[in-house]
């Protein structure tokens, strides 16, 4: 019995050491999947009422642009090659300050990007400044975070708190 125990023993460690390695093998898989690209229109779409969504079209790339949301924002300074991954959303309109906006800066592009959403933020609120108080207000309150996988987010509207929540939980 004695002698069955000592081959026992072994076997059973390296059972229970093949088991742990597979456990490890199995979180692996997961760590993978977050480093998939995530959805970001989807994840404004989700942050957003549905009059906005109606309402202001959500650009993810130069072939869905078609009402040239790109060469608007390329008066900030944004520019389509520093951006890795975005999802984009603004007030064409000089009636609204409106803008919501999830960009993976392209590598070294993260101090650009910044820039180039607080220059649009700027041009907004100079474009409120003494034309329309509440829109003024609207973009005096705008959010620019960073979220802790490295996007740059922008919300300037009406909700702004509850859209920037929405995201920084979609980007989770």
């Amino acid at each position: 019995m004695k002698h069955l125990s000592k081959r026992l023993i072994p076997l059973l460690c390296l059972i229970l050491a093949a088991a742990l390695v597979l456990a490890g093998c199995g979180g692996g898989s997961s760590s993978s999947e977050a480093s998939e690209p995530k959805d970001y229109a989807e994840i404004l779409r989700n942050a957003r009422t549905d009059e906005y969504n109606e309402y202001f079209e959500v650009v993810t790339g130069p072939d869905d642009d078609t009402i040239g949301i790109l060469d608007f924002l390329a008066q900030s300074g944004f520019a389509p090659e520093a951006m890795e991954q975005y999802a984009i959303s603004v007030s064409l309109m000089n009636t609204k300050a409106y803008a919501v906006m999830i960009i993976k800066p392209a590598e070294g592009q993260e101090e650009a990007i910044r820039t180039a959403m607080q220059d649009y933020i700027q041009m907004q609120q100079d474009s409120f400044e003494f034309y329309l108080a509440d829109q003024y207000e609207i973009a005096q309150d705008a959010q620019l975070e960073t979220a802790p996988s490295g996007e740059l987010i922008l919300v300037m509207s009406e909700d702004a708190a509850d859209v920037l929540q929405k995201i920084e939980d979609g980007l989770k």
